[in-house]
């Protein structure tokens, strides 16, 4: 029957197969058993293909019943509210236990028709229940005296009246309203449909009989379908086929058209009842192929295929979701109409969708879900609707035709049933580009479009990607061109500032390391030539690998928040472990988001309408799999070499190898992360252009927050800037006074190290910028996050004025932000501010330049000394 239960077959043997409870839906195909029970109160039941059952019974309350077989059958069937059953079979002999009986309704409120309140108050046939409220509010307003008696006797054809002041208050009898003149017709048989056709066949009590559907005829008579008990019928799979194969002559006819079999006593007997559910048995000799048998019987009568339709109550529960609040939309983009009843066709073949745009076709949810974090994903709605007559005959093959041809029956009657219920009220079109598609568990989905040569409705297969022209799928391709050219210049561009930085750090950390600060020393080497100076100043090889293997990427950062070869705190230490691993976690995190993202939406899309559901979501998805493994041998080898660098593991052949796996490695991951980034910009940007009112301000949002972010980072570098310039200008004089009498390269290095120390103990390093900006990025996200909960709670983004609110509102809110984040466009702020950073930076200076002084004047003295000892050496004597 489905995909994943394919030639299953269930064989009970000498057993009883019991199917029952209270909601029971059963789908069951090859069947076979001494005795199949079916007891529920509700659901549906499709049984195909049941042989070899001798006896079965199958019982509901409103649970429709579909049950076929290739074996003759003598069936009972009572379907006891209107006789709704189908009986197909190649030949087919049916004893009927149903009359129909015509009547006219009395009043079972028993009231005196002289009355003329009570007339008023409960006469069926032009007031139902919702308007006898009205009248009995004006009656006892004392506002009786007033009202019109109108005489119970049937009026000449085409004669009306007013019944009430407006067309609101005139009872909605389908077909019998007048809406020009807001008068109902007065011919006997729309006075008979407010007491017949439109009372539910549970209130319908009269001449005995109630829970039957009624049918008002010409006369006014309420016209119900009446069985006595359970009708038979013999239905054998192949045409000409006797009743009685006992009754013929054996030499006059053979097997199969005649054997050895009485009428009411074939191979299986079948008893089916149900209160409102429909039946349907079908007997067909093959149902491998079309399995279209020859005879149909509906109702108890032959018949041709019966045209299926909804009754009013569907459409009602129809409207209700489909028009909420009168509009001619429901609240969402991607609605599922889903026909139930026999013969419709199963969700294993597909199901109906009403689309506002046939957009969510071209680019389908799984790929809106990533590029646009699900902001330009439908919402989605669903509501089922029951046939009622269901089609007839019931089975027919996925492969027929046939399930072409209701499908696109299908489509037409939901279509009328949502755009022109009721029928005495203006249509409600479905909005221009708005479409009611079919979508298919398996192949692309189709619209309807009708066929000019034949003027009848056909399929046309909606493409993903290309299905609403060059112009999408280029925008498609361009969003995917122009993030990866993006990604590819921002990575060639850090890699080559990386490279260079990371040379330049070498030799600086070489140069600082291996200047010696011993005064002694380095006046030593002033006095030798300056060949002998450049000897002096050569770097071994081995001091070269050394620096190396020691200056990593994660020694960059390290570097970068200022920690690196000092001695850390417990504090400082946690921090610089907390970095590094959010440096290496971010894009590793982001793609996992992004891969189960991606996984998530594929499998509902595809999943959703299988009934195969749990083998669905069982399966594989290939492309999950591969980022989520990319994203594992990457952090694996991220780990490792982070676990290396805090271990101080010295430089050896594995670590080389390591380090180049890993440069190749995370660039990739960052280069991925950033292009997807990019890639999610560019499609909010285009749904926000497509949905402004829904996705505007979130792209405001992000525009908003890049800004502040990089003119707040530019703010404040330009301040570190200023302060350190004003810094090094006014130590100028000191340094050089100190160079005169103190080796240069001394001065240099104690008093470069000692300024960066200065500069972040008052918040200008580059450790303390990049702390900043963190807290700003915080700051940034919790209050848009609080202002779109507030629009999710107090606003609809789905109406234009609403979204029109919402984006003037983040606008607004960034721009204050702009205007405080980027303060420096007042000079004389800007003036004062660094002035008193650069105060505050000099004046931690000034205890250390003392310090430098002392210790420089100290170690002088002692190198005078030392030089007089050189000099004049003592004697031995006087030692």
């Amino acid at each position: 029957m489905d995909d994943d239960t394919r030639n299953f077959g269930l064989e009970f043997g000498a057993n009883e197969f019991r199917m029952t409870g209270k909601n029971l839906v059963a789908r069951i195909e090859n069947v076979s058993a001494k005795h199949i029970k079916y007891d529920v109160t509700s659901g549906s039941l499709l049984a195909t293909d049941v042989t070899f059952t001798p006896f079965a019974t199958f019982n509901s309350f409103d649970a429709d019943m579909t049950v076929t077989t290739d074996k003759a059958t003598t069936v009972h069937y009572w379907q006891k509210s209107d006789n709704l059953a189908c009986l197909s079979a190649g030949t087919a002999y049916i004893d009927s236990a149903c009359t129909t009986q015509c009547g006219f309704v009395t009043s079972k409120y028993g009231a005196s028709a002289s009355d003329t309140e009570s007339k008023l108050a409960t006469d069926f046939r032009f007031l139902d229940r919702y308007y006898r409220r009205y009248f009995d509010k004006s009656l006892n307003g004392q506002e009786a005296a007033n009202a019109t008696v109108v005489a119970l006797t049937s009026p000449p054809a085409g004669v009306t009246r007013r019944l009430l002041q407006t067309c609101a208050q005139v009872p909605e009898v389908p077909g019998c309203i007048d809406y020009t003149s807001c008068s109902l017709l007065q011919t006997p048989k729309c006075l008979c449909k407010s007491s017949c056709d439109l009372v539910p066949p549970a209130e319908l009590d009269f001449d005995g009989y109630s829970g039957i559907r009624g049918t008002c005829d010409d006369e006014g008579k309420c016209c119900r379908l009446v069985c006595g008990g359970h009708s038979r019928a013999d239905l054998f799979p192949h045409p000409g086929t006797v009743r009685c194969g006992l009754c013929v002559p054996q030499d006059a006819c053979s097997p199969p058209t005649c054997g050895a079999w009485t009428a009411g006593n074939l191979e299986q007997e079948w008893w089916l009842t149900s209160k409102t559910g429909q039946i349907s048995v079908s007997v067909a000799a093959d149902l491998g192929g079309r399995s279209s048998p020859e005879q149909h019987y509906y109702r108890g009568e032959p018949t041709q295929p019966i045209t299926p339709s909804f009754d009013s109550d569907q459409k009602v529960a129809l409207d209700a979701v489909f028009h909420p609040g009168g509009v001619s939309t429901p609240n969402a983009d991607w609605f599922w109409l889903r026909p139930t009843g026999p013969g419709v066709p199963p969700r294993s073949l597909g199901s109906f969708v009403w689309l506002s745009s046939i957009r969510f076709l071209v680019l389908p949810d799984y790929f809106l879900e990533v590029v646009s974090y699900g902001m330009m994903n439908p919402q989605k709605g669903a509501a089922s609707v029951a046939l009622r007559p269901g089609f007839c005959p019931t089975v027919v093959k996925d492969s027929d035709p046939e399930m072409n041809k209701r499908i696109i029956q299908l489509q037409k009657k939901i279509s009328d049933a949502i755009q022109y219920f009721p029928a005495d009220k203006p249509s409600r079109p479905i909005p221009f580009l708005s479409q009611i598609v079919w979508v298919p568990v398996k192949g692309s989905p189709a619209v309807f479009v009708l066929d000019p040569s034949s003027n009848q409705l056909g399929f046309a297969v909606v493409a993903q990607w290309s299905g609403m022209g060059a112009s999408t799928l280029l925008i498609v391709i361009l969003t995917a061109v122009v993030p990866c050219v993006l990604t590819s210049v921002f990575l060639r561009v850090f890699a080559t500032s990386y490279w260079s930085y990371l040379e330049d750090l070498r030799k600086l950390k070489i140069q600082q390391e291996n200047t010696s600060v011993d005064i002694y020393e380095q006046a030593q080497i002033a006095k030798l030539e300056e060949h002998d100076q450049q000897d002096t100043f050569e770097i071994h090889e081995d001091v070269i690998s050394e620096m190396d293997g020691r200056t990593s990427f994660f020694y960059v950062i390290e570097n970068g928040l200022g920690s690196s070869d000092r001695q850390q705190t417990l504090v400082q230490e946690f921090l610089v472990v907390v970095v590094t691993i959010g440096v290496i976690a971010t894009p590793i995190l982001y793609l996992n988001y992004i891969s189960t993202s991606w996984k998530g939406a594929y499998k509902r899309y595809f999943c959703e309408s299988r009934i195969d559901q749990g083998n669905c979501y069982a399966e594989p998805e290939h492309a999950s799999q591969v980022l989520n493994i990319f994203c594992l041998l990457a952090s694996l080898v991220a780990i490792v070499e982070l676990g290396i660098f805090f271990l101080n593991v010295p430089s050896t052949l594995f670590r080389r190898v390591l380090r180049v796996f890993f440069y190749v490695s995370f660039p990739l991951v960052g280069a991925v992360s950033l292009m997807l980034v990019l890639l999610s910009l560019a499609w909010i940007f285009i749904g926000a252009l497509q949905q402004p009112s829904k996705i505007g301000p979130y792209a405001l949002a992000a525009v908003g927050m890049l800004v502040n972010i990089a003119r707040y980072h530019g703010r404040l570098r330009r301040i570190q800037a200023r302060v350190k310039f004003h810094v090094v200008e006014q130590l100028d004089e000191h340094v050089r006074n100190l160079a005169r009498k103190y080796p240069a390269k001394v001065v240099s290095v104690l008093v470069e190290n000692n300024i960066h120390d200065a500069m972040h103990a008052n918040g200008l390093s580059a450790p303390r910028v990049v702390a900043r900006n963190a807290v700003l990025v915080l700051i940034l996200i919790v209050a848009y996050t609080f202002i779109f909960i507030g629009f999710q709670a107090f606003t609809d983004a789905a109406k234009p004025l609403a979204g029109l609110l919402n984006t003037v509102l983040v606008f607004f809110f960034t721009l204050v932000l702009m205007t405080i984040l980027g303060g420096d466009n007042d000079r004389m702020w800007v003036e004062e501010y660094t002035q008193a950073m650069t105060e505050q930076v000099l004046e931690s200076m000034a205890g250390v330049l003392e310090t430098i002084k002392g210790q420089l004047r100290l170690a002088s003295k002692l190198l005078r000394e030392s030089d007089d000892r050189v000099r004049h050496p003592p004697f031995v004597g006087e030692r």
